[in-house]
């Protein structure tokens, strides 16, 4: 578990909240992975793959969604099984950069293998460091698709 500062609020917190303010109809869904993510982590014995799993789950699904409704007002879709092509969108519709899209792409890369064990950090360590990259660019794409 992360330790909380004193007058500041947790990056869950403040991802929570523009999760929210987004209105976007998966906004409970991606709140609940992340929240089934952090229970896998905290559970004794710890569940790294679930934790893994549901923040990778909660970052695809936001992602989906805002190419959705991106998709709505441009042309050019997108096939929404397929990672690259929905990552792609989000791109091409102006919502991120080429290099944005690129750590977006490389955070879920990082977390898609699960818990396995990468050379220098323990199981937990990993788990913790992949969590905190998909929260962090969560809390990113919601500000910008908020913005």
């Amino acid at each position: 578990m992360e330790p909380d500062l004193d007058g500041t609020y947790a990056v869950e917190d403040d991802l929570t909240t523009e999760l929210r303010r987004s209105n976007l109809a998966e906004a409970e869904d991606i709140i609940q992975c992340l929240n089934m993510s952090a229970d896998n982590f905290r559970r004794t014995p710890p569940d790294f793959n679930g934790s893994l799993t549901n923040a990778r789950v909660a970052l695809q699904t936001l992602v989906t969604a805002i190419s959705r409704v991106n998709s709505a007002s441009r042309s050019g879709g997108f096939d929404e099984t397929k990672w690259g092509q929905v990552l792609a969108h989000l791109r091409t519709s102006g919502v991120v950069t080429d290099e944005e899209e690129k750590g977006i792409g490389g955070v879920f890369t990082f977390v898609s293998p699960g818990a396995h064990t990468r050379i220098g950090l323990s199981e937990a360590e990993a788990v913790r460091l992949g969590r905190s990259l998909v929260v962090s660019m969560c809390y990113f794409l919601g500000k910008r698709y908020n913005a």
